[in-house]
């Protein structure tokens, strides 16, 4: 990332907002990481911890399938290198004192998966940057980031043990990879955006619309530029067969216990749809998520028109994957 640059005249404005707005994201999203504690209410955080513990007995299966796996392996990883620490290296305290801890001091392991979080929510940020800096757009970059360093959606998500902030980060990663790839054409661009993807799945099933960004991205490139410049279908097959690789990759188990994925995927759509109206609630969020619905929706409407009026091959590339994730989350 690169905010300052000698012969850009506006680099040190750029630079300064970047530290402020740095600052604040840092500040909203580390205040008050404990709160509920010791209650620990908030919603499905005890059992992702919980299930991440589990693997402890020697099984990295989760057994349940609400969420995929991903976060959950990253969060038993972080125990693992808490209890090198906290054990000094198992010489001190023994795996049976770990689990005690685990009992009487739950709390200790509910932070460390809201710094990871937190951690996450911030890497984002950097992300949406650098999606605005492949188009050449480094101050568009840093508005987005700065609107998603304040968005009270994004600050509460990341102020939970949760996998929302990771999955939000290996979306921007796709989209920023997506973008980089429309603008310059470099091959390693699209796999990554098409790698990504598939991780942000594991991360949260509601992230698979995601997969459209590189679609578009090479969609694109392959109908809309110069012939001498047009990717080919192998290369779009092979980015298309990284999506499931890197998503089964990240919750093998979807594979090897599929019985138990299928019956939880069932009753888990079946609660989400139950939970119905979507609709116009879905259109609300999505453009409520940057901030208020009365100051985001009116800029998101005037920003879409005009990027329309100025690229349409770009809109189209940015426009037509966020509409079809708006369609599959509505019904």
């Amino acid at each position: 990332m690169l905010f300052y640059d000698r012969k850009d005249p506006d680099s040190v404005g750029r630079l300064a907002l970047a530290l402020g707005l740095g600052l604040v994201a840092v500040t909203l999203r580390f205040t008050g990481l404990g709160w509920g504690f010791p209650a620990l209410l908030n919603g499905d955080e005890p059992h992702l911890v919980n299930v991440a513990v589990s693997f402890g007995r020697g099984s990295l299966n989760p057994g349940l399938f609400k969420y995929p796996t991903l976060w959950m392996y990253v969060l038993f990883a972080a125990y693992g290198a808490f209890f090198l620490v906290w054990s000094g290296l198992g010489l001190r305290r023994s795996v049976e004192d770990f689990g005690r801890l685990f009992v009487w001091e739950p709390h200790r392991f509910f932070l460390i998966g809201r710094v990871l979080s937190a951690l996450a929510s911030l890497a984002m940020l950097e992300r949406v940057y650098s999606a605005g800096k492949a188009l050449g757009e480094r101050r568009v970059g840093l508005w987005a980031a700065g609107l998603l360093a304040v968005s009270l959606r994004v600050v509460d998500s990341g102020h939970a043990a949760k996998p929302d902030s990771l999955m939000f980060f290996w979306s921007a990663a796709a989209w920023g990879a997506a973008l980089a790839y429309f603008a310059w054409g470099e091959k390693r661009s699209l796999l990554a955006s098409a790698a990504f993807p598939g991780l942000a799945v594991s991360t949260q099933y509601t992230a698979a619309p995601v997969a459209a960004a590189p679609l578009a991205a090479f969609l694109a490139r392959r109908l809309g530029g110069r012939s001498a410049e047009r990717p080919s279908w192998l290369l779009g097959s092979a980015a298309a067969a990284l999506v499931p690789a890197f998503f089964f990759a990240a919750s093998p188990y979807v594979l090897l216990d599929h019985a138990a994925f299928r019956r939880d995927l069932g009753d888990h759509a079946t609660l989400e749809f139950a939970a119905a109206p979507a609709g116009l609630k879905v259109l609300a969020n999505a453009a409520s998520f940057g901030g208020p619905l009365w100051l985001c929706a009116p800029l998101l409407a005037a920003g879409a028109l005009e990027l329309l009026r100025r690229d349409r091959l770009l809109a189209a590339v940015i426009g037509l994957p966020v509409l079809v994730h708006i369609a599959v989350l509505m019904p």
